[in-house]
């Protein structure tokens, strides 16, 4: 199974240990990660000396890194725009998305999102490995199933420039119309 993991470079030392415990543990699970956020965790590099072309190829290669991943998983104990951008772009690409925080720092902003894709999991060092256990397992039942679809040429036209001018994948535009029927036939 494919990971994105990570968290903002303004995370405190403990906030960044409990990186290297949630990083290390899906590697014994045999999980491939998809970035290592180790490489970069100076705030300096990040927000003060990386150049312009840094920091697009730095956004490049998150949007990719999501994009190709089965589960996201972010520690989001430090508030930060980064994050919620993060999050937000995964769920919007039908990602399962695991937030994980330290007792006392939720993340505020956060908690107000309604996705059933979305776990948000509050952890201590003594019940990390159990929380991960549980939040993965949850996890993989919203993974995506690929699903083939024949479309007739007008369908496929309107569909395509539908995602053009929304700057969003065909896929998304058609889970959401799902999304949408399916409230409508629970309500």
């Amino acid at each position: 199974m494919k990971i994105y993991f990570t968290t903002s470079a303004r995370g405190n030392t403990k906030i960044n240990d409990n990186c290297s415990i949630i990083y290390n543990w899906c590697l014994k699970k045999g999980f491939t990660h998809l970035d290592n956020y180790k490489e970069d965790m100076s705030v300096e590099s990040i927000y003060d000396k990386d150049s312009y072309d840094d920091k697009k190829k730095r956004y490049l290669d998150a949007v990719a890194n999501i994009k190709k991943a089965d589960i996201v998983i972010l520690e989001v104990s430090t508030h930060s725009l980064t994050m919620g951008f993060l999050m937000n772009y995964a769920l919007s690409a039908g990602k399962p998305v695991i937030a994980l925080h330290e007792v006392g720092n939720p993340p505020a902003f956060a908690e107000g999102v309604t996705n059933q894709r979305l776990q948000i999991w509050e952890y201590t060092n003594s019940d990390i490995y159990a929380t991960l256990n549980e939040a993965i397992t949850i996890a993989k039942k919203d993974l995506n199933i690929r699903f083939n679809l024949f479309l007739n040429s007008h369908q496929y036209k309107f569909l395509q420039d539908q995602a053009q001018k929304r700057k969003i994948s065909k896929s998304i535009i058609i889970r959401d119309l799902i999304e949408k029927e399916m409230r409508a036939v629970l309500a």
